[in-house]
C-alpha cells in the first residue's frame, strides 16, 4: 500500500474510516482494496477491544458508566429510543424542530446556507415535514416540553455535493431521545441526548432522477448501511452552567469509536480532548468556541505504521505560525 494513502487512512480513521477508504478507492486495484479493507477491519477491532476512556473526575466517570449501560441496552437500534411508545406532542413543526435540534428552524437553515456559501459544491436542506415529536414522560404541550421530561422525535437532512464529474445526494434520517428539564421552552441543567442516524446515498441518472448509488467496491456499500449512534451528555456544574459536554460516537462497521470531552473553564474558555478507543488523539483549548492556543494531535499507529503527531497554533480560530501561542 503506498505510504501517502496509508497516511491519509491513518489520520482520518480517527474520525471516519469510510471517508478515507472512499477517497482512496480510485487509486487501488482489487488487491489494494482488499489490503485496505483488511487493515480497516483490523483497526476497528482494535478500537472495539479497548473499551472506553476512564476518568479520575467523578462526574466524567459517572457519565462513562451511564453510557456503557445505555449502549449495552440500546446500541444502534433506533427502535429502542421509544418513538413507537410515545404520545404525540401538540407542538408546531417549527417548535418540535427546535426541541430536537437545539436551535430554531430559521437558524438551522441559515447555518446550512452559510456552509453552502463557503463550499460552492455543497447544498444542504432539512425537511420540516419529516419532523415528529412524541412525549415519553412529563409534560409536552404546544410550546414543547416543560419541566422534567423525556421526548423522542425524528428529523431528516439532505445534502448534495456536485462536481463536474459526479453528483451525490445523501439523505440522513435521525431518531433522537432527549431526557432533561425545560424551563420556558429552553433546556436547563444537565440532560442526555441520544441520536441514531441512518443515511442513504443517491446519484442522479441520465434523466436527472435519483437512484441508489452503488459503489463497485462492496466494502464501501457495506459501510454506508449501518447507522451511527451519538450519545451526548451535558453535565451542569455550579449555578446550573454547563461544566462538561461528553460525546460518544459509535459505528462499529465504519470503525468509529470516538469519545470527546469539552470542559468549560470559564464563560469564554474551554478545554477539549478526543479519544479513539482509549487512545488520546487530540486536545486543545478553545475561546468562544474556536481553537485558541496550541492544538495537539497525538501520534498513532495504523496497520503497524506509526503516524506522526503534530502541534499547531491557533489564535481565535485562525491557524498561525508562532513559537509562542497564548491561550488566554
Amino acid at each position: 500500500m503506498p505510504i501517502p494513502c496509508r497516511a491519509v487512512l491513518g489520520g482520518t480513521a480517527l474520525l471516519s474510516v469510510a471517508l478515507a477508504l472512499a477517497a482512496c478507492d480510485a487509486a487501488y486495484t482489487s488487491m489494494g482494496q482488499g489490503m485496505a479493507e483488511s487493515s480497516a477491519r483490523a483497526n476497528a477491532q482494535r478500537y472495539a477491544a479497548q473499551g472506553n476512556p476512564q476518568f479520575a473526575e467523578p462526574a466524567l466517570q459517572a457519565v462513562v458508566k451511564d453510557f456503557e449501560a445505555r449502549y449495552a441496552e440500546i446500541g444502534l437500534d433506533s427502535e429502542k429510543l421509544g418513538m413507537a411508545q410515545g404520545k404525540p406532542c401538540p407542538a408546531t413543526k417549527e417548535t418540535a424542530f427546535q426541541v430536537l435540534k437545539g436551535m430554531s428552524y430559521a437558524d438551522y437553515r441559515k447555518m446550512l446556507d452559510d456552509v453552502a456559501a463557503k463550499v460552492p459544491s455543497y447544498t444542504g436542506a432539512t425537511d420540516l415535514n419529516a419532523v415528529q415529536l412524541v412525549s415519553l414522560s412529563g409534560v409536552c404541550g404546544e410550546t414543547g416540553p416543560e419541566g422534567p421530561a423525556v421526548v423522542a422525535g425524528t428529523t431528516r437532512d439532505v445534502t448534495r455535493y456536485a462536481s463536474d464529474s459526479n453528483t451525490t445526494v445523501t439523505v440522513s434520517d435521525t431518531v433522537s431521545r432527549i431526557e432533561g428539564t425545560w424551563i420556558d421552552g429552553q433546556r436547563s441543567g444537565s440532560y442526555t441526548w441520544i441520536l441514531i442516524t441512518r443515511s442513504a446515498q443517491f446519484k442522479p441518472d441520465d434523466d436527472g432522477a435519483l437512484e441508489v448509488d452503488v459503489n463497485d467496491w462492496a466494502y464501501v456499500n457495506e459501510m454506508r448501511e449501518p447507522p451511527t449512534a451519538t450519545y451526548l451528555y451535558f453535565v451542569a456544574g455550579e449555578g446550573g452552567k454547563m461544566k462538561y459536554t461528553v460525546t460518544f460516537s459509535r459505528n462499529p462497521v465504519v470503525g468509529i469509536y470516538t469519545t470527546a470531552v469539552a470542559e468549560r473553564i470559564d464563560d469564554v474558555h474551554a478545554y477539549s480532548r478526543s479519544w479513539q478507543g482509549t487512545e488520546l488523539w487530540q486536545e486543545g483549548r478553545t475561546k468562544n468556541g474556536m481553537p485558541h492556543g496550541w492544538q495537539t494531535i497525538h501520534p498513532t499507529v495504523y496497520n503497524g505504521t506509526q503516524i506522526p503527531g503534530q502541534r499547531n497554533c491557533y489564535q481565535n480560530g485562525e491557524l498561525i505560525k508562532a513559537l509562542e501561542c497564548p491561550s488566554t
